[in-house]
């Protein structure tokens, strides 16, 4: 069986290779597991500056069934020594929380689809915690065998996909004993998600049982959509709330009381919403909008993002995951998105470190 050890001389291409050819992981064989993390591929003062191992837990959230996580600081005892957490206002110092999910769900800068990814962006971190652009795909090193895993760290900020030259192991050390919540709930997706989805359209459709099937889904994906969005940081705003029944009120073709029942509709689903998969949301755009209905929706989702006056990045990320999964092409989401440039929360803060 190969060791953790058999990976501590090798280079980033060797890395890189051992990583593609590994083997897909039963997310059931993490679930409540803590394991030994060591950085690789990183130059010997960077590993010293910041620290060479970190621990890695598991969790099956009981209450959502989503397989989540989070790291663990630990005190510096080798790569071989004691886990031995370090200690923060009473409790183990844990950071960076991420959900885990299949990487074949995610546009990548390498063919990974037979990874697990964990997924920072999802993990209910605070919404100025740089750690939320954090992705990391992980591979089994043995195939059936998830007592060492091997994973790499990229970044997916707004859409942009930058690679680092982080790798690291995961070693399997025991059964976790405490679970720890991250710094905001609302993380991760929400079981039953085709569930979740024909419920929205079948509640929409209940209010307008005049129209059309067919139209009924329409509406209900662009309102949803629209929702996904106002949501994107687990709450929505008054200036959101006003935009988006504004929004449904002017494009949806409804009348005005049947507009304000569809609004108040989403906004009652809002965490069911949060939870269903793009392509679900997506169908009915795919299956029955036009090319130019598919870009007045980036626009409108652009609109209501900037209702607060500056679009947040994680806002930004998922607009950029509702064109690709409408399949917009780059070229036109990139003409949208540079229209509302200077409120995008990543200009604005490259603007200020330019300035210091």
């Amino acid at each position: 069986m190969t060791s953790a050890r058999d990976f501590a001389a090798l280079g980033r291409s060797e890395l890189a290779a051992a990583l593609d050819a590994g083997h897909p992981i039963d997310p059931d064989a993490l679930a409540d597991q803590v394991y030994r993390g060591v950085s690789l591929g990183l130059p010997e003062l960077v590993d010293r500056l910041a620290w060479k191992t970190f621990a890695k837990a598991f969790h099956r959230d009981p209450q959502r069934g989503v397989l989540r996580g989070w790291n663990l600081r630990l005190e510096q005892q080798g790569v071989t020594g004691p886990i031995v957490p370090k200690q923060r206002r009473g409790h183990d110092f844990h950071f960076g929380h991420f959900v885990v999910k299949p990487a074949a769900d995610y546009a990548m800068l390498r063919p990974l689809e037979h990874a697990l990814l964990l997924d920072y962006g999802l993990g209910g971190n605070a919404r100025l915690d740089v750690v939320r652009f954090i992705r990391d795909p992980i591979v089994a090193v043995d195939a059936g065998d998830a007592r060492l895993l091997l994973g790499w760290t990229y970044l997916d900020v707004a859409g942009l996909r930058l690679p680092t030259p982080s790798y690291f192991t995961l070693e399997r050390v025991g059964p976790l004993d405490q679970a720890f919540a991250p710094p905001r709930l609302g993380f991760g997706s929400r079981p039953q998600e085709p569930a979740a989805a024909s419920a929205l359209s079948a509640a929409v459709h209940a209010h307008l049982a005049h129209l059309p099937r067919e139209r009924a889904e329409l509406v209900a994906a662009f309102a949803g959509l629209l929702m996904r969005v106002a949501h994107a940081d687990q709450e929505v705003s008054a200036a959101e709330d006003t935009a988006l029944r504004r929004l449904v009120r002017e494009h949806a073709g409804l009348g005005a009381s049947e507009s304000e029942a569809v609004a108040t509709l989403v906004t009652s689903h809002a965490q069911g919403i949060a939870g269903i998969d793009y392509a679900l949301l997506t169908r009915a755009m795919n299956e029955h909008a036009s090319p130019d209905d598919k870009l007045h929706l980036v626009e409108c989702l652009y609109a209501i993002a900037t209702a607060d006056d500056l679009v947040s990045v994680v806002e930004d990320d998922q607009i950029a995951a509702v064109g690709r999964a409408l399949m917009v092409t780059r070229g036109s989401m990139l003409e949208i998105r540079a229209r509302h440039r200077e409120r995008l929360e990543v200009v604005q803060a490259a603007r200020r470190l330019q300035e210091r």
